[in-house]
């Protein structure tokens, strides 16, 4: 896939004539510049030369595209509109937390371990889960195997190390460092309504491998493989590991780090998925 710098010439063509903004249905609604091509190629050229980040906020004005096209058949400079902002969501999502978890697992051996693992996960009793999950683990031992990122102990956020994620677990390293754990659930474990009421496993992920602190909250957070998709822990419907226990499990802030793109649990304690989303 093309990278965002591929499209530069693109984003330099534009001459910001405004016809697509009289006809963007976003725009008829919103009436905000950002929301159409120019004021998205204004903000993609200022991260094309280093002067502002692909950051949360420029997303949010990228996904508000509905993809009709109706710019590019406007656009005088024949701009493929389309291609430059799917490239910038696909190289936002994957420096956030979950899109290197994403992309790690949508690898074609990876995947392939996972369908595996699906299998598995329908057999009944959990010592045969954990002897299907060890034939097929990257790393056998993982605690042992820091070639696969994984840390020799991992810590609750007052300093107790977690006795659960043990030797038996299935593991994986990237080659960016990242660390991955696999622990069974209880098949269809419930954790939740909606897509929780059905989990499989739990995925942990140590996004330095090896490094320090090997701690929930820090640099390890977790996710449930459902029945129908990865979600992380501690979201607003989680019942095992809410956001309240953030502060003391440290497990139950991956939610909060994917959503709200900020690790301000560290720094205070009034945070919640109804009220302040930051410290400031």
């Amino acid at each position: 896939m093309k990278k965002l710098n591929d499209f530069k010439d693109d984003v330099n063509k534009c001459s910001k004539c405004g016809l697509c903004q009289s006809v963007c249905p976003v725009y008829k609604i919103t009436g905000n510049d950002c929301a159409v091509s120019r004021g998205k190629f204004v903000m993609l050229d200022g991260v094309l030369k280093g002067d502002l980040k692909l950051n949360k906020n420029i997303d949010k004005y990228i996904d508000l595209c509905l993809k009709c096209g109706k710019c590019t058949n406007f656009c005088p400079s024949s701009i493929d509109v389309c291609k430059i902002f799917e490239t910038a969501k696909h190289e936002y999502v994957k420096n956030t937390i979950l899109g290197r978890l994403i992309f790690f697992l949508e690898s074609k051996y990876i995947f392939s371990n996972l369908i595996n693992i699906f299998k598995i996960l329908t057999k009944p009793f959990r010592e045969k889960l954990f002897k299907g999950l060890q034939k097929i683990s990257i790393c056998d031992k993982a605690k042992n195997q820091k070639a696969c990122n994984i840390a020799d102990a991992y810590y609750w956020p007052a300093g107790s190390k977690d006795n659960n994620l043990s030797t038996q677990t299935a593991s994986a390293g990237s080659a960016d460092g990242t660390g991955f754990l696999i622990i069974a659930n209880t098949p269809g474990e419930k954790r939740g309504p909606g897509v929780l009421s059905q989990t499989y496993a739990i995925i942990y992920a140590d996004i330095n491998g090896t490094k320090k602190p090997n701690t929930y909250g820090r640099d390890l957070f977790a996710f449930y493989l459902t029945q129908n998709n990865i979600t992380p822990l501690g979201t607003k419907d989680e019942t095992v590991w809410p956001f309240n226990k953030c502060s003391s499990s440290g497990v139950s802030c991956t939610a909060w780090v994917v959503f709200n793109e900020n690790m301000d649990y560290l720094h205070c304690n009034d945070l919640s998925w109804s009220g302040k989303r930051t410290c400031k």
